[in-house]
């Protein structure tokens, strides 16, 4: 197994659930590009955000919230993977979107 994520299909809304950057309509698979190359080893959607865990125990989140749903403050909206939580003593094993 690689790691690797991918995502297709049509962000209507320009929420930035496919991670792609500024790409609201993608037809085939694309790999969705991490700033550090991580594993991926759990990823989960809600209807306009994700996240992922890598095998570092790091948390990525991308899309849109405006309830705090990305745990970035300041931002409403981001388009591509970004390490919100870095874990260097214990591993996060879960995430869940709603």
């Amino acid at each position: 197994m690689s790691g690797e994520l991918f995502a297709w299909g049509f962000d209507k809304e320009n929420t930035g659930i496919l991670g792609l950057g500024d790409e609201v309509c993608v037809q085939d698979p694309k790999e969705i590009k991490f700033t550090e190359s991580p594993k991926i080893l759990y990823v989960d959607t809600g209807s306009k955000h994700a996240g992922a865990i890598d095998d570092n125990g790091n948390i990525y989140i991308w899309g849109k919230g405006r309830h705090g749903e990305l745990g970035v403050s300041g931002k409403n909206v981001i388009n591509s993977p970004e390490r919100v939580i870095s874990c260097e003593v214990e591993h996060p094993v879960l995430i869940k979107c709603k």
